[in-house]
């Protein structure tokens, strides 16, 4: 890597960060150059994804904007500032396509680290990282190795290349999991499978929990792996204050064509199949002891005792993402992780310290991803 200068790779971030927040107005001023693009921008990504509506695009940038500041990113670095750059290293991405922008933060750390990139986007979403990645380069100080006026360290690939890359970070469903270990057993390498939320709530709480429930529920129509897919509720649990809050949460599931024709498929299929239900007209909410659930579907589980509820999350600790409800995170939490809130729980800066270290041990080339090293 010719530059890098961790100052001003803090700064190329932070200034990506305004325009993050500027992007995620729900009226952004209109008329400039920019403004057009990313109008343009959101009605692509809608077409191509049609759960990436204009307002959780929107939700999602001012997510990152406000976790792209100054101080979160140096606190956050600071760690593992010492081990930068890991120059002369390439990490290839494979990125889900689930969430808009569900990638950045790999992304994020690949660059702060002072990784080359190679990005394997979702088919789904292969618009909005590029188009974000043209704003950081073009509002990044020189020195930075991020601007327009330095070789790009990220390269965008429609296919998962065969070589020129020292470790991988993969993200997929459990299918794609168990592919990714055996394509890049060989390597260094931080592969990620499906996870989920639950809550568990005890039946007394407030309309306002219940509210801030709603959201960890139904953003980004529950697609995510920190959305809320399942209930741990006691027995004789009353769903209609719930049931009250997602109601008032629902507009933009009721105005997506997808989704209701997702939600209306499901709830046949439950009603031919005999299958008790609790209708929301948008959402159905079914007894079952999965965390998997199909779009449109809530899983709710009864427990008797607070004990026995514990023991049901712990036996699931492995494919749980995170908690929300009593002794756990806050209700309206689960949507808005910190810049350390690692998915999976894996700390993706430590591996890629670590990776390098080993690298560093050895001639890089013994561990440059070529075809001659694929079983």
């Amino acid at each position: 890597m010719e530059t890098y200068d961790f100052d001003k790779r803090v700064e190329a971030f932070d200034r990506l960060g305004q325009r993050m927040r500027q992007f995620g107005q729900d009226e952004p001023a209109a008329g400039t150059e920019a403004s057009q693009a990313f109008t343009t921008l959101l009605e692509q990504a809608e077409e191509n994804h049609p759960f990436f509506t204009p307002p959780y695009v929107r939700y999602a940038l001012r997510e990152w904007g406000s976790n792209l500041r100054t101080n979160a990113l140096r606190t956050w670095l600071e760690p593992y500032r010492r081990h930068f750059p890991l120059a002369e290293s390439t990490v290839l991405l494979v990125m889900a396509g689930n969430l808009p922008l569900v990638g950045f933060h790999d992304y994020l750390c690949g660059l702060m680290a002072g990784c080359n990139l190679l990005v394997k986007l979702s088919s789904k979403d292969t618009l909005l990282l590029p188009f974000f990645h043209q704003e950081l380069r073009k509002n990044a100080p020189l020195g930075s190795g991020l601007s327009l006026h330095e070789p790009d360290p990220v390269r965008f690939v429609a296919q998962i290349p065969d070589e020129g890359f020292h470790a991988v970070i993969a993200t997929g469903n459990n299918h794609s999991h168990a592919f990714f270990s055996r394509q890049f057993h060989h390597l260094p390498h931080l592969l990620r499978h499906s996870r989920h939320a639950c809550a568990l709530l005890q039946g007394n709480e407030s309309p306002e929990e219940l509210q801030a429930l709603a959201d960890d529920i139904l953003l980004y129509f529950g697609m995510g792996c920190r959305s809320v897919s399942k209930l741990y509720v006691p027995e004789n649990y009353d769903f209609q204050p719930l049931i009250t809050a997602l109601a008032e949460r629902g507009n933009n599931h009721r105005n997506n064509t997808a989704y209701m024709h997702a939600y209306a498929s499901q709830k046949a299929l439950m009603t031919v199949n005999g299958q008790k239900f609790l209708d929301t007209g948008f959402l159905s909410l079914v007894e079952n002891a999965s965390l998997e659930n199909p779009l449109s579907v809530l899983h709710y589980e009864t427990y008797r005792t607070r004990q026995e509820a514990e023991e049901q999350l712990s036996h699931q600790q492995e494919n749980l993402q995170c908690v929300v409800g009593a002794g756990h995170l806050p209700f309206g939490i689960a949507q808005h992780p910190a810049l350390a809130d690692y998915a999976d729980g894996a700390d993706t800066l430590a591996f890629l310290c670590d990776f390098y270290q080993d690298i560093c041990k050895a001639e890089r080339k013994s561990y440059l991803c070529a075809p001659k090293n694929r079983n």
